[in-house]
C-alpha cells in the first residue's frame, strides 16, 4: 500500500516528460539483462513508465495484489540491512558491512515470474 501511494503520490504525480532514473533493474535467471547494459545509465520518463508498466495502471487494491502475489522470502540478513539503511545499526566492521552489501538483493516488487532473478 505504501509503494502504491509513493508511486502514485510522488512519481506519477510528475509531468510525462520528467526523466527517470531507477534504482533497479531485472536480471534474468540466464543472466540477461534485456534492454539494460550494466554499467549504463538506465532513464525513462514518467510518460513511458505510466504506458508501458502495467501495473502502474491498476487501483489500489488490484495494484497491492499483484505485487504481494509475487514476494520472494525475505533474505535471512533482512533486518539488518534495514537497521544499516535506516542508520539505526551499524555493521560491527568492514568486512560485515561488505558481506551486507553484497548479500542477496531480492526486490520485493516483482510483478511476474519474468521480473527478475533469485538475487
Amino acid at each position: 500500500e505504501r509503494l502504491y501511494d509513493s508511486l502514485h503520490g510522488t512519481l506519477l504525480a510528475e509531468p510525462d516528460d520528467a526523466v527517470v532514473l531507477p534504482g533497479h533493474f531485472s536480471v534474468a535467471n540466464d543472466g540477461t539483462t534485456g534492454d539494460v547494459t550494466p554499467g549504463e545509465p538506465v532513464a525513462t520518463t514518467v510518460g513511458e513508465a505510466r504506458t508501458g508498466i502495467d501495473v502502474l495502471d491498476r487501483d489500489r487494491a488490484s495494484f497491492v495484489e499483484r505485487i504481494t502475489a509475487t514476494l520472494p522470502e525475505k533474505p535471512p540478513n533482512y533486518e539488518s540491512v534495514i537497521a544499516a539503511n535506516r542508520g539505526v545499526e551499524s555493521p560491527p566492521d568492514e568486512v560485515s558491512a561488505i558481506e551486507l552489501e553484497l548479500g542477496p538483493n531480492r526486490c520485493a516488487a516483482e510483478t511476474g515470474p519474468e521480473a527478475g532473478a533469485d538475487d
